[in-house]
C-alpha cells in the first residue's frame, strides 16, 4: 500500500511540473505574441489598441477571396 501511494505522490508531483512548465511556456508565447501585436499595429498606424483574441484579429485580416493580408 505505501509503494501506491508513494507512486501516486510520484505522478501528482510530475503532473504538477508539467502543469508549471505548460504555465512558463504560455506566459512567454505570451509575451512574445502581444510584442509583436504591437509592433505590427505601430507598422499599420493603428493608434488605438484594442484588445482581441487571435481568432478576432485574424478574421479582420482575411479578404473576401480568404487572402491574410
Amino acid at each position: 500500500m505505501s509503494d501506491q501511494l508513494d507512486n501516486l505522490d510520484m505522478e501528482a508531483e510530475d503532473l504538477l511540473s508539467t502543469i508549471e512548465q505548460v504555465e512558463e511556456t504560455l506566459t512567454i508565447m505570451t509575451s512574445v505574441v502581444t510584442e509583436l501585436k504591437d509592433q505590427l499595429m505601430e507598422q499599420l498606424g493603428v493608434a488605438d489598441v484594442c484588445e482581441m483574441s487571435a481568432e478576432e484579429y485574424l478574421e479582420c485580416c482575411v479578404n473576401s477571396e480568404g487572402v491574410v493580408h
